[in-house]
């Protein structure tokens, strides 16, 4: 039988009782042992069960954890050992060699982080007060991780030189919140640092109850954090399409955009589409990307030639605005 490690094990038996008589006494002992064969370790059970009645079979069931089983067990069963008179015993006996087999988990969790609830872009900016959840996705729901054990989180801070090094992050900070994984919930660790201007690096690397780590080699993302407010047209791609347009733009500072507004125009100086903040699902301080389908606003796609769009973004006093041409390929 194999089970993994953490999973609780059990299975079912039957004691007949074959002679012509029946027991003296209305329970009889079991004594269970199951013996680790890596560990060289014994788990000894003892319980009772009613006593059959002549030519009748109890069903019982026996049960154990599998923490410290990895591997190889003997799973022995006594009833009756020599305590009720019986003509003899030899029949209560069963030993079941290499019966129970625990596989240990080897198989390394998943380290998923998000930043104000994306997953950050290697050199992307960030706001100064960013909310950082880092969560192990563990496959394994037999062993559960309720502790900080091979946890590591590491930030580089801006420094004046070329080989700034890396500071732990203690986990009981007041900035740093950890939470244990349950039934219905993963582990996750949420770390929200108040960041001044510069460019920072992150280590994250945990480990299961196992000690399997997440990743040969950490996590690590390089992050830029200004607080000027600011707006970057990035990119327009592909360019020409015959399909998709994604217009790419990068936010700065800490406030999130109250207005926007993207038009496209052909050369007549006629709107052919409009995005307005309602159109964006979600921004961020960071980089952000519009996808355009080519379809004007009644759903047909336009024939293809030269457009002009004119971005337009407003956060708090702060406006900015860009603008360019798109090649419409059919």
């Amino acid at each position: 039988m194999f089970v993994q490690e953490g999973e609780a094990w059990s299975s079912n038996f039957g004691f007949v009782n074959i002679s012509s008589k029946n027991f003296v006494v209305d329970s009889l002992n079991v004594d269970l042992e199951i013996f680790t064969k890596e560990s060289q370790k014994r788990e000894e059970q003892k319980f009772l069960i009613k006593a059959p009645a002549v030519g009748d079979t109890t069903l019982f069931s026996v049960t154990s954890p599998t923490l410290g089983k990895v591997r190889t067990n003997d799973v022995n069963i006594f009833v009756n050992k020599r305590v009720a008179p019986e003509p003899y015993y030899d029949n209560n006996f069963i030993s079941l060699q290499n019966y129970l087999i625990v596989e240990a988990d080897k198989k390394p969790p998943v380290l998923d982080v998000k930043f104000d609830g994306r997953t950050l872009k290697n050199r992307d900016n960030i706001s100064s007060a960013p909310k950082i959840l880092l969560t192990m996705l563990d496959e394994n729901q037999f062993r559960l991780k309720t502790d900080t054990a091979g946890i590591t989180l590491l930030l580089k801070y801006p420094c004046s030189t070329s080989t700034c090094s890396f500071t732990r992050i203690p986990l009981s900070s007041i900035d740093v919140k950890w939470f244990p994984a349950t039934a219905t919930s993963d582990f996750r660790i949420e770390y929200t640092p108040q960041f001044s201007d510069g460019d920072y690096e992150l280590s994250a690397q945990v480990a299961d109850v196992n000690g399997n780590e997440s990743g040969a080699e950490p996590y690590l993302i390089s992050f830029t954090v200004l607080s000027e407010p600011g707006l970057t047209l990035t990119s327009v791609y592909p360019n020409p399409s015959s399909g998709n347009f994604y217009f790419s733009f990068r936010l700065t500072g800490n406030e999130l955009p109250d207005e926007f507004l993207l038009e496209i125009f052909n050369l007549q100086g006629q709107v052919v589409r409009t995005f307005t903040i309602d159109d964006v699902q979600h921004f961020n301080i960071g980089t952000n990307t519009l996808a355009w389908d080519g379809h004007e606003a009644i759903g047909a796609y336009l024939p293809r030639g030269v457009y002009v769009y004119r971005l337009r973004i407003k956060a708090g006093t702060v406006k900015a605005a860009t603008q360019g041409k798109i090649v419409v390929m059919r």
